[in-house]
């Protein structure tokens, strides 16, 4: 017959185990963000900068799995891009749809002239 301490000793260990193992275990989760996979960037809008110059400084290469942080690191670097031609008031947005593993990114430049 286990004593309660040992009991709930065994219980806690098990909580904690199972705890850490999700933890720990990248590809295991519960509520995890919508991810699709892109492989291509399509900037619209850019009158500024060549679309041309935008999407080659975007190549994904084979591709690439999006979920929405990484979605708003590539905003990110869009209006590093702008600012380092010159161009510190954009705005970028991205349209969480993709359609064929294209993924769409407007980008405002209204501020600009």
């Amino acid at each position: 017959m286990m004593s309660g301490r040992i009991y709930i000793f065994k219980s806690v260990f098990i909580v904690l185990f199972l705890s850490a193992f999700l933890v720990f275990s990248p590809g295991l989760t519960f509520a995890s963000s919508p991810k699709t996979f892109v492989k291509k960037i399509k900037i619209i809008g850019n009158t500024l900068i060549d679309s041309y110059d935008l999407e080659r400084y975007l190549d994904l290469g084979n591709g690439v799995t999006m979920n929405p942080e990484v979605m708003d690191m590539v905003i990110s670097e869009i209006r590093a891009n702008y600012q380092y031609h010159g161009y510190p008031s954009i705005e970028a947005y991205s349209i969480l749809k993709t359609k064929k593993g294209v993924m769409t990114i407007k980008v405002d430049e209204k501020n600009e002239y």
